[in-house]
């Protein structure tokens, strides 16, 4: 469809997933040359091609997992160009329609987190908060602690905003004084903010320090142009031209958290450390989120027994003195699989009966122990035992118990703890009414990149 796959009618997230694609292929195909005015050059309007090719792809590796979930499917035109399909499909069953409303708000939750706009500074004070633990770990592969990255990134950055300023002066206005964006000259004296020179980066991280800028440089060896699942420029967003690095401070930003997860979960010498962290930074985030609505640390890591037999532990337990109420909370720190991410119908289908036997199923036998035993762990007789994980997680459409994400959690304690299933909150939170055709072609376009006629 060309109005769909125009970039003009694409959507902001679509648009930097597109981008950051375009951006791969070019560095790891195209011999970039400098231009007498001290820049880089590529060809316009073959990047313009590539971008519109790479949303092509995009939207052909999306739509996928929505096709293989129907049954019904027609093929119409001369060249069977028009796919026909039966949209009731997605809820014609109970099953089919929890998958739809959890895809649809995953896909929320992923807008919501993004909507949120952070000074960098702020972002990195939270990235030297976060991992202020592991300043060993960081300094060995690394070469700096967690503290000096924060603080070299910083000046970094000012180098850029300084850049930016200064070569504003070169940049096309308009009457009004403001800057034309979409001026070439402006594009260019925008890149140029961006290089520095290999002299300039030591001076700025030091010998050490340069180990953190090669761990972050983009290896053109690595980059596999089929893979769509994931972005390999988030995991390397420096890019290195001879002697001159382009630094771009968006995609060094929206890397360096994740970045620095998966560089620690792929080394076998720190991985289940850095997991056994990770599981206490985000059991200690749920307990922040309770303080908020007047909930205290009542217990962590409580050990269960059905006479000498173990039933594991319970992770966090809040407790509100006013409502005589305790909060039971297992707590789940795990990652979403790429195909469930993408919406593949039988991935999450599959991911639910994963998490009903190793979730629910354990959540169930210490709920029903507790029942009748809360005396003996000096819990109060009127506890809830809920489930918080990181992300949305399909278990929360088809449990017996509250299955919800820290967001949703926090929208829980907020109304007063007065949701008794998910299906409530889900409708409230969420704003879900019965779906129409304006909802569906909102659905296609933002979810699956669809055309509805």
């Amino acid at each position: 469809n060309k109005e769909l796959e125009s970039l003009t009618n694409m959507s902001i997230d679509r648009f930097n997933d597109v981008l950051k694609h375009s951006i791969s292929c070019i560095f790891k195909y195209t011999n970039i040359s400098k231009t007498l005015n001290n820049t880089y050059s590529i060809n316009i309007n073959n990047s313009i091609l590539l971008t519109e090719f790479i949303n092509h792809l995009h939207n052909l590796h999306e739509i996928s997992p929505a096709i293989k979930a129907l049954d019904k499917i027609e093929l119409e035109g001369e060249r069977n160009q028009i796919l026909k399909i039966d949209l009731s499909e997605f809820t014609n069953t109970l099953e089919n329609e929890n998958i739809f409303k959890y895809i649809r708000r995953f896909q929320k939750s992923i807008t919501i987190e993004k909507s949120k706009p952070v000074h960098h500074k702020i972002h990195l004070k939270k990235f030297a908060e976060k991992y202020s633990q592991y300043n060993l770990i960081s300094k060995n592969i690394f070469g700096l602690e967690v503290k000096e990255i924060a603080d070299k990134l910083n000046i970094l950055l000012e180098i850029v905003i300084n850049n930016i300023t200064k070569n504003t002066i070169n940049m096309k206005h308009f009457e009004n004084n403001n800057l034309d964006i979409q001026n070439i000259s402006t594009l260019r004296e925008t890149v140029k903010s961006f290089i520095f020179t290999e002299k300039e980066l030591f001076e700025i991280f030091g010998k050490k320090g340069m180990k953190f800028i090669r761990e972050f440089t983009f290896k053109k060896s690595e980059f596999k142009p089929h893979e769509l699942n994931y972005h390999y420029i988030l995991r390397s967003p420096i890019l290195k031209i001879k002697n001159e690095y382009i630094i771009v401070p968006e995609l060094l930003l929206d890397s360096l958290f994740s970045n620095f997860h998966y560089t620690l979960l792929e080394n076998k010498q720190h991985s289940e450390k850095h997991k056994k962290i990770m599981s206490d930074i985000f059991v200690n985030e749920i307990l922040e989120i309770g303080k908020k609505y007047e909930f205290i640390h009542f217990s962590s890591e409580l050990e269960l027994y059905q006479g000498k037999n173990q039933l594991g532990d319970i992770d966090l337990i809040l407790r509100n003195e006013e409502l005589d109420l305790d909060i039971l909370i297992e707590a789940k720190n795990h990652t979403i699989p790429l195909p469930v991410y993408y919406g593949v119908y039988e991935e999450i289908s599959n991911r639910l009966v994963e998490l009903k036997k190793s979730w629910e199923n354990k959540v169930d036998k210490r709920y029903k122990h507790l029942i009748h035993n809360y005396e003996n762990y000096n819990i109060k007789k009127n506890f809830k035992y809920i489930i918080v994980s990181r992300y949305p997680e399909i278990l929360s459409h088809d449990s017996d118990y509250l299955v919800l994400s820290t967001y949703e959690f926090n929208f829980y304690l907020q109304n007063k703890n007065k949701f008794t299933n998910f299906n409530d909150l889900f409708n409230e939170l969420y704003k879900q009414e019965e779906w129409d055709k304006k909802d569906l072609d909102i659905f296609m376009r933002e979810t699956l990149n669809w055309n509805m006629s």
